[in-house]
């Protein structure tokens, strides 16, 4: 059976993953506008529950591709190791810039396959470090769409909101929001974070807030800041420049701060806070909305979409191609083919904790050690004054054993005498000798 002329390969995340949701978004447009497009999972029957897409779906660990096929190829699967259809037309769909070189080296040829590939990045500025770090690749970037219909401003709590999204930086987004629950201007507002929420979760959260925190700067996805603008909030970034987020950080509806200056950002968002509280910055907000709804309309996204399509079949390609999923490259290697990716992130933080408690345990090791070497030096000390003794008594038993060995001899020498003494002819001589003087009178 011939595959779908456009893949998309995906790794099976059962867990909400804004990267997995916009290539199904982006399947679906191309079906929408007629490109025969399919997502393609491993598992049998896997398809994401935490979100809608009525783009088709195939599985298996094998395909055969069509002639006139585009295989696309997520940046986290690109294996070393593993070309997953030599002599294909393939795209690799880099939607997490620094997840280029997950599972290659950076010294490696990227991406070590047969075919040489086209990159679709999911922004300008990760486009532009793309195709410095490969310069031989053509680079391109492909929109993405966000639904004005399904993000948009909704009826405000009778608790205001912030909401938030950390983008991996845990320790700042620790400190950050203990900060937050601290800061007495904001007494009374409620601090939700979007991360982990399906779809509608996430519509409904920030629809119903007045200012989201991107805690990961650019770390946290150009669609995730879009849609929170789209949704009327306010914007308060970590980071960024003027061409961040595709040029969306205008002033009037954003403010950001150095990465990892958590005070200050604490200071912003108290600000536009108190702002909002006196009516300001409303009007700047619904500015901001029209200018997402404008640069992610869906049928400018549809039509650029295409025109990638069309351009990538232009490559050359081997005919009558097999292509693999790389899950199944995962499989015979033993490694896992599903991804949780609260689990992981769990384990994570389990293993960062343990290396804190590692780390805050280091100065006691030091004073120990110290204790230690101390010890060590002092039982030196003892051993070297203990081996002078031993030596000395060494030299006192040598010279012990000799005066026994002598002593040993003139007892001999005694006992001959005494036996001398006792004979006949001893007594009958000894006048003779003590008048000689050959022996002294007792």
């Amino acid at each position: 059976m011939t595959s779908p002329s456009v893949l998309f390969v995906l790794p099976d995340v059962s867990t909400p993953s804004l990267g997995v949701r916009n290539t199904w978004r982006t399947a679906e447009l191309l079906a929408s506008e007629g490109v025969d497009a399919a997502v393609w999972h491993y598992s049998a029957g896997f398809r994401p529950s935490w979100f809608e897409s009525s783009a088709p779906v195939v599985h298996g660990a094998e395909l055969e591709l069509a002639d006139d096929h585009v295989l696309v190829i997520p940046e986290v699967l690109v294996l070393k190791g593993h070309d997953p259809a030599p002599g294909a037309r393939i795209v690799i769909f880099n939607q997490d810039l620094l997840a280029t070189y997950d599972n290659i080296g950076p010294a490696d040829p990227y991406p070590g396959w047969r075919s040489k590939p086209i990159v679709w990045s999911s922004t300008e500025v990760a486009a532009g470090l793309l195709s410095r770090l490969l310069p031989d690749v053509d680079v391109s970037v492909a929109p993405s769409w966000v639904d004005p219909d399904q993000f948009r401003p909704r009826s405000l709590q009778a608790t205001r909101r912030i909401a938030y999204s950390s983008g991996g930086r845990t320790r700042e987004e620790t400190v950050a929001v203990a900060l937050l629950h601290n800061e007495p201007l904001l007494t009374g507002w409620q601090l939700v974070s979007v991360d982990g929420m399906t779809d509608d979760e996430r519509a409904d959260a920030l629809g119903s807030s007045d200012v989201f925190i991107a805690l990961g700067g650019d770390r946290v996805p150009e669609g995730a800041v879009a849609e929170a603008l789209a949704s009327g909030c306010y914007l308060v970034a970590f980071g960024g420049s003027a061409t961040s987020y595709g040029g969306l950080l205008d002033p009037r509806w954003c403010r950001t701060v150095a990465v990892g200056d958590v005070r200050s950002l604490v200071d912003a968002v108290a600000g536009a806070a108190h702002a909002i509280e006196r009516g300001e910055l409303r009007a700047d907000a619904l500015a901001a909305r029209e200018t997402v709804a404008d640069r992610y309309r869906r049928s400018a996204v549809a039509r650029r979409l295409t025109e990638l399509v069309a351009h990538a079949r232009k490559a050359p390609a081997a005919p009558n191609v097999r292509a693999e999923h790389p899950l199944a490259f995962f499989e015979r290697h033993q490694l896992p083919t599903t991804f949780d990716l609260q689990t992981a992130i769990n384990e994570l933080r389990e293993q960062t904790r343990h290396l804190l408690e590692i780390t805050a345990s280091i100065p006691e090791l030091r004073k120990r050690y110290g204790e230690a070497l101390a010890t060590i030096s002092g039982l030196r000390e003892e051993i070297d004054v203990m081996r002078a003794e031993v030596l000395d008594a060494e030299h006192v038993t040598v010279a012990a054993q000799e005066m026994a060995a002598r002593l040993r001899l003139l007892d001999g020498l005694s006992h001959r005498i005494r036996d001398l003494e006792e004979s006949t002819s001893w007594r009958i001589t000894a006048p003779l000798r003590l008048v000689s003087g050959v022996v002294f009178r007792r």
